[in-house]
């Protein structure tokens, strides 16, 4: 009986979840797309700014949001913030969204992780390469560095890997970085009217976004050759010794 009543508020929490990103991004694509127009660009910024402090915890959600909501384009919100804050403030407000995201999805896991246990192990098959404690830290930083891979998953697979979340968050933070400072100045060079350095920005990085995604699974397959290959190593060691 408690078990059923504890399904039914999941449920219900997961439900009201869904319901609420529904009617944000029902109000917010609308948004991005009417800023395509540079007068509506500079209205937007206007009034964010007449917002004072309000308008930068509004940018700081949206980024938190998108961390939860992974199909969102992470580009979308690192423009807009640079449109708004500058190359540097956007950056800032990027990293610490995607901070407070990592945290609340790391604990929301942890918390209802005997739930759907079977399924993030079935995922951790997936990327079992990532279960070598020698060589994670390493991956890691590749994989938040190389644009167009998703990134924003490994974090729901961090409470079952052999590494602390704090030694992820950094790594993970600081390899965010190029990409992010990369579409936060595109977007500040977007507002001042620098449409050349925004297209280099955009052609140069939409390439290796593209590289990213179409190599995705054969990068990931390499990532598990080498370990398996590091693996059998070990195991040839051991059995001479």
């Amino acid at each position: 009986m408690k078990k059923n009543k504890n399904k039914i508020i999941i449920i219900l929490l997961v439900t009201l979840f869904v319901l609420l990103i529904a009617y944000i991004l029902y109000k917010l694509i609308p948004l991005f797309i009417s800023l395509n127009d540079p007068e509506n660009q500079t209205k937007f910024k206007e009034y964010i700014e007449s917002m004072g402090h309000k308008g930068w915890l509004m940018m700081l959600g949206i980024q938190v949001l998108q961390i939860f909501i992974s199909f969102i384009p992470g580009e979308i919100v690192e423009i807009l913030s640079g449109m708004l804050y500058g190359p540097i403030g956007g950056l800032f407000i990027c990293l610490l969204g995607i901070l407070i995201g990592s945290i609340l999805i790391y604990y929301t896991v942890k918390l209802f992780a005997n739930k759907n246990l079977d399924r993030y192990k079935e995922k951790i098959k997936t990327y079992s390469f990532l279960n070598n404690p020698k060589k994670i830290h390493v991956y890691f930083f590749i994989l938040f560095l190389i644009p167009g891979l998703p990134k924003d998953i490994f974090i729901y697979l961090v409470p079952f890997l052999p590494i602390k979340f704090s030694t992820f968050l950094i790594i993970s933070l600081i390899a965010r970085i190029p990409s992010i400072l990369s579409s936060t100045y595109a977007g500040n060079s977007l507002l001042s009217g620098n449409y050349l350095v925004t297209i280099i920005i955009f052609i140069i990085f939409g390439t290796l976004g593209i590289l990213g995604i179409l190599f995705n699974d054969k990068i990931l397959a390499l990532f598990k050759k080498h370990n398996d290959k590091d693996e059998k190593n070990i195991d040839n060691n051991n059995v001479e010794n």
